[in-house]
């Protein structure tokens, strides 16, 4: 089984205590950053409890951000990963507009000549259109709760 250390979260083979299973179990984008994320998902899977919940967010239209980054997959893919959960909230996350502020704000960190139009560009971009901000094919990432049966 894969393992990667992820801000500060640990996310590799799970293990149920003493034997007993999990209530539940989170993941804030750190499955993307697996090799075989469908592996991780089954683990999950495995050490969960009947009933028990999963909170995941993953990153779809989001920028390589770091050492290791593997997975951009679809929604239908998801569905296909879930298939033996049910969802119960699958959520896009983010727009049309912040998912391009995001992408003008690349690299992070950096404030520099090459990189300072872009910067302003987005920062006047969701100043002044980011109300209007509205789901469509591109969203940064996805939330999924779901739950074992």
């Amino acid at each position: 089984m894969d393992s990667v250390r992820a801000r500060g979260l640990h996310v590799g083979k799970a293990q149920a205590c003493h034997g007993k299973r999990l209530q539940g179990c989170a993941d804030a984008a750190a499955i993307a950053q697996l090799a075989r994320d469908g592996k991780a998902l089954l683990e999950m899977h495995r050490t969960l409890r009947p009933g028990g919940k999963l909170l995941i967010t993953v990153p779809f239209a989001y920028p390589f951000h770091d050492e290791v980054d593997y997975w951009r997959l679809s929604r239908t893919a998801y569905e296909e990963l879930f298939k033996e959960w049910d969802v119960l909230v699958f959520a896009s996350l983010g727009g049309r507009i912040s998912t391009i502020v995001d992408n003008l704000q690349r690299p992070r960190g950096r404030l520099n000549a090459r990189y300072l139009a872009y910067k302003v560009l987005g920062f006047f971009t969701l100043a002044a259109l980011g109300r209007w901000d509205c789901m469509d094919g591109l969203p940064l990432g996805y939330g999924i709760y779901a739950e074992k049966r």
